[in-house]
């Protein structure tokens, strides 16, 4: 691989190398025009001795720019900053997001309900803009994703260099063949995906995996599945039946069976419709859990629905004069005080 210092860096200044694989080397570097605003380089090596390698690879990295630029200005997808190529080798800047993989976090040990649900719900507000946009991730895993130090939200990374590095080396466990060209981590990636076929809920399918894995702590390719080619894991983690079938459902062997859109899961999530606003959170009470909420509601209703009845019934036997110690207030029978007292009646003897 050409040494960094050996291309032109277009006016960035190396500060650190953040890692480096098969693929090439990220690193840490700040523009002469701001120095205090950091980015993240990715330097990719394409193996000039493999041409259909690198024309995969090459479709990949262009694949990733325009994905890029299209999702620029979402508040958790890092920037498209610039790109270049010199030599056969490309450079992408990004935005650099300060933070903790999701699979570090899963290091400290399995997390709990309220955790994979405020996971499930924060990813599935960003997919719902992605998929707006006509665009599949496939390639939604603990390693791309990000905790961002500064506020503790959840950014999703990775749109398509992730797999121009499995492209690339023969090492890693991801595949990407061409034709067609697939990208997926396996026990992440649904049969559909496998076969070069990605739907929109193949993203859904990879989020319910990710989520299993982190209320299990067991990756993906070392559960089990039954003869239908659905994953079985209720029986490694304590969560509600209402949370079991949300992710069994995500997590549907035939696609055709799957929520079909992020918008489905996040009604069964909050328990109530969705608006449209890509910024809908999940709204719950200190230490309440949605299905309890969800209970709550219902049983309010009734009691509405009860007292509505009840009232309805009241009008009816009051209207026939049949309650005990009815007064009878049609006109004729009843004069009203005003007439006794000598007054005209007002408005055809209505008193107002």
């Amino acid at each position: 691989m050409t040494k960094l210092s050996q291309v032109p860096l277009k006016g960035y200044t190396i500060v650190k190398e953040l890692g480096e694989g098969g693929f090439g080397t990220t690193y840490l570097v700040t523009s002469a025009g701001s120095k205090n605003d950091f980015y993240a380089l990715k330097h990719f090596n394409f193996p000039n001795q493999e041409p259909k390698k690198y024309a995969t690879a090459q479709r990949l990295f262009q694949r990733e720019v325009a994905i890029l630029k299209t999702l620029n200005g979402h508040s958790q997808i890092p920037d498209f900053i610039d790109y270049w190529e010199e030599k056969q080798e490309y450079y992408l800047v990004q935005e650099f997001v300060p933070g903790e993989l999701l699979w570090e976090e899963l290091e400290h040990g399995q997390k709990s309900e309220t955790y994979v649900v405020e996971l499930l719900t924060e990813i599935l507000q960003i997919l719902r803009v992605v998929h707006s946009k006509k665009i599949i991730h496939r390639d939604i895993n603990p390693n791309n994703i990000i905790r961002r130090s500064c506020d503790r939200k959840l950014v999703l990374i990775d749109f398509g260099a992730g797999a121009i590095q499995k492209v690339v080396t023969t090492t890693t466990s991801t595949q990407v063949q061409t034709p067609p060209t697939r990208i997926y981590t396996p026990g992440y990636a649904p049969i559909e995906q496998t076969q070069g076929k990605p739907q929109f809920n193949s993203d859904i399918y990879a989020l319910g995996i990710t989520a299993i894995q982190m209320l299990t702590g067991i990756e993906p390719q070392d559960l089990q599945v039954d003869n239908n080619g659905e994953v079985i894991w209720c029986h490694l983690a304590q969560v509600s039946d209402r949370l079991i079938d949300i992710l069994c459902k995500m997590t549907r062997y035939d696609y055709r069976h799957r929520y079909q859109c992020v918008d489905e899961v996040l009604e069964e999530l909050n328990g109530t419709s969705v608006s449209n606003s890509p910024t809908q959170v999940l709204i719950r009470t200190n230490n309440s859990h949605p299905f309890q909420a969800e209970v709550g509601q219902n049983q309010i209703n009734i009691i509405l629905f009860f007292l509505l009845g009840c009232l309805s019934v009241i009008a009816i036997l009051s209207a026939a004069g049949v309650l005990p110690g009815n007064i009878n207030l049609q006109p004729e029978n009843q004069p009203s005080r005003l007439q006794s007292q000598g007054s005209m009646p007002m408005n055809g003897g209505k008193v107002l």
